[in-house]
């Protein structure tokens, strides 16, 4: 990840562009057999454009939300509420 995200900064900065990491999020999936309850380890740090990414539990992408713990709760709260809406 830190290879690839180095490759985006030596392009922006060939080509004279800005990648905001304000835009961008993190999300970390722990494996199925891990239990919440655990203390989560510490999650690496990625940089783009010398700013930190941010970490997320639930992030919207095109309209449906993605969770870290790969429940289709939210999103399918989320779809609902738009119906009704």
């Amino acid at each position: 990840m830190r290879s690839m995200l180095r490759l985006c900064d030596m392009y922006a900065s060939h080509y004279k562009i800005m990648f905001n990491a304000g835009k961008s999020r993190c999300m970390r999936f722990a494996p199925k057999y891990c239990s919440h309850s655990r203390p989560s380890r510490e999650k690496p740090l990625f940089y783009i454009n010398n700013h930190a990414i941010e970490y997320v539990d639930k992030w919207s992408h095109l309209g449906h939300i993605i969770s870290s713990d790969r429940d289709d709760k939210s999103d399918i709260l989320n779809r609902r509420n738009a119906l009704l809406g």
